[in-house]
């Protein structure tokens, strides 16, 4: 109640609510992707309701006023989120987005002679822990293998899998080459007792 000083009036009583809104809560997730795959990034809010989204982002451009877009920008996302009823905004949250490099690899091209094995080996660029995926031009497939032989001519070719990231390297191939041994054949010549035959076929004593 007040009361007016001059005339003594007395007002009637009133009230007032004082209400206090949570600040809203969030969370971002941190995805991990292969090099050249998008990464999500997702802001999930505590409580669902209606929200206004502020991104800081490492490099790039800004996804601006959206719950979830994809990057294939390595680095920390953070953002702030504004409840679009209350007006109150959340601390600020982060994830880290990873990018892991595809491994590369090489494969080398012997030259052997036939009868002889070849021996294929693949190279990774980088050592690690890989599956090998091969395609041969016949015959069984040696399997996940880094290095094996072969009597087949022909462009074998692989793939390598990192094991630990589940990255996997572009396709790289090596040629087999499978050279012929030479022939040689040696006359049988015929003469009688104590002559000679000579290279050009002629005969003569060999006294």
């Amino acid at each position: 109640m007040i009361t007016d000083t001059v005339t003594g009036c007395v007002s009637t009583s009133a009230s007032g609510t004082v209400t206090s809104n949570p600040n809203p809560t969030v969370t971002v997730n941190s995805p991990t992707e292969c090099e050249g795959t998008p990464a999500t990034v997702t802001a999930t809010p505590g409580v669902a309701g209606t929200y206004d989204y502020a991104w800081s982002v490492p490099s790039g451009p800004n996804p601006g006023n959206v719950a979830s877009f994809t990057t294939t920008v390595a680095g920390v996302y953070s953002v702030i989120i504004t409840d679009t009823t209350t007006g109150c905004f959340s601390a600020s949250a982060s994830g880290t987005v990873t990018i892991n490099p595809n491994p590369t690899v090489t494969v080398n091209s012997p030259s052997v002679c036939d009868g002889t094995s070849a021996t294929v080996t693949a190279t990774p660029g980088v050592a690690g822990s890989y599956d090998y995926a091969w395609i041969v031009p016949s015959g069984p497939n040696p399997g996940n293998v880094a290095s094996f032989t072969t009597t087949v001519a022909g462009v074998y070719s692989v793939i390598i899998t990192d094991t630990v990231t589940g990255c996997f390297s572009p396709s790289a191939s090596g040629t087999v080459t499978i050279n012929p041994n030479p022939t040689v054949t040696v006359n049988s010549p015929s003469v009688c007792d104590g002559a000679v035959r000579y290279s050009n076929g002629n005969t003569g004593s060999s006294r």
